[in-house]
Formats: C-alpha cells, sequence, structure tokens
C-alpha cells in the first residue's frame, strides 16, 4: 500500500508538475498576447505607413504623369505653331511667287508697249515723211502752176498791148 501511496503521491506531484507547467504557459500566453497585440498594432502601423507611402508614390506618379502630359501639350501647341508658321511662309513664297509673275508679266506688257509704241512712232515718222512729200509735191506742182499762169498772164498782156496800138 506504501507502494500504491507513493503512486499516488507521484501521479499527484506529476499532476501538479503538469498543471504548474499548464499555468506557465497560460501566464505566459497571457503574457505574450498583449505583446502579440502590440506586435500586431505595429505591423498593422507599418502596414498603414507603408499604404501612406504608396498614396504618396502614386500621387507623386500622377503628378509626374501631368507634368508630362503638360510638356506632351505644349510640344503638341510648339508643334502646331511651327506647322502654322510654315504654312505662313508657304503662302508667303506663294504670293512672292505670285508678285514676281506679275512683275514679268507687267514687264513684258510694258516691253511690247514699248515696241508697240516704237512702232507708232516709226508709223508717225513715215507718216510725216510722206505728208512732207506731199507737200513738197504740192509746192512743186503750185511752182510749176504758178510759173504756167505767169507766163500765160504775161503772154496775154503782152498781146493786149500789142492790140491796143492798132
Amino acid at each position: 500500500m506504501l507502494i500504491v501511496v507513493v503512486r499516488a503521491l507521484i501521479v499527484v506531484v506529476v499532476l501538479l508538475i503538469a498543471v504548474a507547467v499548464v499555468l506557465i504557459v497560460v501566464v505566459v500566453v497571457l503574457l505574450l498576447v498583449p505583446v502579440a497585440l502590440i506586435v500586431v498594432v505595429l505591423v498593422l502601423i507599418v502596414v498603414v505607413l507603408v499604404l501612406i507611402v504608396v498614396v504618396v508614390a502614386l500621387i507623386v506618379v500622377a503628378l509626374v504623369l501631368i507634368v508630362v502630359l503638360v510638356a506632351l501639350i505644349g510640344a503638341v501647341v510648339v508643334l502646331i505653331v511651327v506647322v502654322v508658321a510654315l504654312i505662313v511662309v508657304v503662302v508667303v513664297l506663294i504670293v512672292a511667287v505670285v508678285v514676281l509673275i506679275v512683275v514679268v508679266v507687267a514687264l513684258i506688257v510694258v516691253g511690247l508697249l514699248s515696241i508697240v509704241v516704237l512702232f507708232l512712232l516709226i508709223v508717225a515718222v513715215l507718216v510725216l515723211i510722206v505728208v512732207l512729200v506731199a507737200l513738197i509735191g504740192v509746192a512743186v506742182v503750185l511752182i510749176v502752176f504758178a510759173a504756167v499762169l505767169y507766163r500765160d498772164w504775161e503772154t496775154d498782156r503782152k498781146s493786149t498791148r500789142l492790140n491796143s496800138s492798132h
């Protein structure tokens, strides 16, 4: 029976040790729960901070994209201005070519008109020469006619004088 009692005492001591171990484990777990909660809270804080950093990074990326978009819009505006300037230059060149063509045509017309005026001057000089020749011819005819009239008059006067003396 002593063995039974010793065995019972050993069982009780083992049970007491087991209960003590369980109590120690419970105490350790109870002590670890707040630490675990603190760790979870710290992890959550770190996660929130990481999310804030990610959001700030996203905002920075969005701002960079906006700056790039504004730069692209500026580049497009500059390209449009350059294209408009090129169109204006082309229009000015076309106008200059048209003006040059008009000037060349005007010079050709002036040259042709000069030729026509020169031709008309030559014709006028020829007409004047013809008129002069005609006037000289008329003068010669008048002189001849006057000479014939004078001769006839002289002859007629002499014959009248001779007739009157008889």
